[in-house]
C-alpha cells in the first residue's frame, strides 16, 4: 500500500513552497550537470537507490519518473514523484550515511547519474564558477 504526501497531492503546502522543496531545473542548470554524469536509461520498476545503501547516487531525470517512497515493512509511503528536470538528493548523498528513502522508476526513461565524487566535482566546479 502506497500513500502520498500532502506536499504532492496539492493540499496545505502552497505551489511556491512545493517549488522550493522540489525545484525543477532550467536547460542551462541541465547541462552543467550533464558534463559531470552518464545518462543512463531506466525501466518501469527498477529500484535506483534502496533503503539502506550507503553510496547513493545523484539522479536527474531527463525522460519519465521516478518515485520517492519510505518503505516500511510491506508498506510504503509516497513523498514525491520526480519528472524532467527534477532531481533525486538527501543529505545521505554527500555524508555516506544509509539511505532514508527508495527511489524507483515508476514509466521508462532516462536519467543522468552522478556518484559521490562526480557531485562534488560539480559543486566545486559550479561554485567556482560563480564565485570568480
Amino acid at each position: 500500500m502506497t500513500t502520498m504526501s500532502n506536499a504532492r497531492r496539492g493540499l496545505p503546502l502552497a505551489s511556491s513552497r512545493i517549488e522550493k522543496i522540489f525545484p525543477k531545473l532550467t536547460p542551462a542548470q541541465i547541462s552543467r550537470i550533464a558534463v559531470h554524469g552518464h545518462v543512463r536509461s531506466v525501466q518501469t520498476g527498477e529500484v535506483l537507490i534502496e533503503q539502506g545503501d550507503t553510496s547513493v547516487p545523484f539522479f536527474l531525470v531527463t525522460t519519465g519518473e521516478v518515485e520517492i517512497v519510505r518503505p516500511l515493512g510491506a508498506h510504503e509511503t509516497l513523498i514525491t514523484v520526480h519528472g524532467p528536470g527534477e532531481f533525486t538528493g538527501e543529505i545521505n548523498m554527500l555524508s555516506g550515511r544509509r539511505s532514508l528513502v527508495r527511489a524507483r522508476a515508476t514509466k521508462p526513461g532516462e536519467v543522468i547519474e552522478l556518484d559521490h565524487e562526480q557531485i562534488r566535482g560539480l559543486v566545486q566546479t559550479d561554485l567556482s564558477s560563480v564565485i570568480y
